[in-house]
């Protein structure tokens, strides 16, 4: 059995020796599930588990997708429709380009529309942003 507990917005978990039984634990939520600790909240005296956070986003090297863009014959199609959206002049200023910007998600999209057989989450693996 696993204990819990919430102070100050942060949710802890006993990790002493066993103290018994439940009894000894005033204060302290049973737990009887698996999931790690960063999952749990404590809202009126009861333990709530929390969905699985999204995955960060992907950071993408422009130069890298540029490139491949280029192989594949894409870039030109690419490159107007950031120009169409708007969102060319903040490509040029960005240092590097991150799948949870709109802008760049809508660019995505239209590759997607325009290129259906290509397979866009490979793509940006191959262009990952070495920090």
């Amino acid at each position: 059995m696993r204990y819990i507990k919430k102070i100050d917005d942060i949710v802890m978990e006993y990790s002493g020796v066993s103290l018994g039984d439940s009894s000894r634990y005033i204060g302290w939520l049973p737990y009887n599930g698996s999931l790690p600790l960063y999952r749990l909240d404590v809202v009126d005296n009861a333990i709530v588990e929390l969905p699985e956070p999204p995955p960060p986003p992907t950071l993408v090297s422009k130069l890298a997708l540029k490139r491949k863009l280029e192989k594949l014959g894409l870039w030109n199609n690419f490159k107007t429709s950031l120009e169409t959206t708007g969102y060319w002049e903040d490509f040029v200023l960005a240092n590097r380009l991150s799948t949870a910007d709109e802008d760049f998600q809508s660019a995505l999209s239209n590759i997607s529309f325009a290129c259906p057989d290509l397979d866009v989450d490979a793509l940006l693996n191959e262009c990952l942003w070495e920090a």
